[in-house]
């Protein structure tokens, strides 16, 4: 019987990964070539993949990328001793290979998987992963008076670069305080998310898809202590990229 292999990178290779917030925007931090071959496991829906195990730091951002000449990859991250999936793609902006960026919301040892997109195909490829800035900080939120309850702010999400891209904005609310927000566009499929500012990178407070009908999103929250909290405006699947109105009520 096989067993599961999960690759460990070296302690060495450990420390440069942790050491991430001293070094600058895009910064290699350690790479490695693998094989996807007919020995390898597969998943649930065929797909042949590998597992690598990296320790990453608690606050980081960071770019993951597998490419291949032989394979068409799939890459996927997993959170510490967990199956939750933080991030996932296919073919990002370059062909069939795969570029994923997020932030590790702990330190720990998290799980790259790369995978053969076509159950039959086997080969080669090269995974790399980067130092990223962070996001810029959200800007706060304001737009014009469209009704006596409602502020509207118009704006362009922009997905140019292989990254999911999100609009934030900074709101305050008072303890008990109620804020409706709804994000409309015709271009893609909007993703509304209400974060606390402490924990930015963490679970949203509230969250909607479709809300508004259509493709549009309108969430509701009460806040239960005062403090100042981040709207996000995303896209379904991080897929889509241009004019949006977001709209808040409080």
């Amino acid at each position: 019987m096989r067993s599961l292999h999960i690759s460990a990178i070296s302690i060495a290779a450990a420390a440069l990964l942790q050491a991430a917030p001293a070094l600058a925007q895009d910064t290699p931090l350690w790479s490695d070539t693998g094989e996807v071959t007919e020995e390898s496991w597969t998943d649930a829906d065929g797909h042949r993949f590998v597992d690598i195990q990296l320790v990453l730091q608690e606050g980081n951002r960071y770019a993951v990328a597998a490419s291949s000449g032989q394979i068409d990859t799939m890459l996927t991250i997993f959170a510490p001793h967990s199956e939750t999936v933080l991030a996932a793609n296919d073919d990002g902006p370059d062909g069939t290979d795969s570029l994923v960026y997020f932030t590790a919301s702990e330190t720990g040892p998290y799980r790259l998987r790369v995978a053969s997109y076509d159950a039959e195909q086997t080969g080669s490829y090269e995974l790399s992963i980067s130092s990223v800035a962070p996001p810029a900080p959200p800007e706060p939120f304001t737009g014009r008076s469209e009704t006596v309850t409602w502020t509207v702010h118009e704006g362009v999400l922009a997905n140019d670069a292989g990254e999911d891209s999100v609009a934030e904005f900074l709101i305050h609310l008072e303890a008990g305080q109620d804020v409706s927000i709804r994000g409309e566009s015709e271009a893609f499929d909007v993703v509304l998310s209400l974060l606390d500012a402490d924990d930015r990178f963490g679970d949203p407070v509230a969250s909607d898809d479709d809300g508004a009908g259509g493709t549009n999103a309108l969430l509701t929250f009460t806040a239960a202590e005062s403090g100042d909290y981040v709207i996000r405006l995303g896209t379904y699947e991080g897929s889509g990229a241009g004019p949006y109105t977001i709209s808040v009520r409080k």
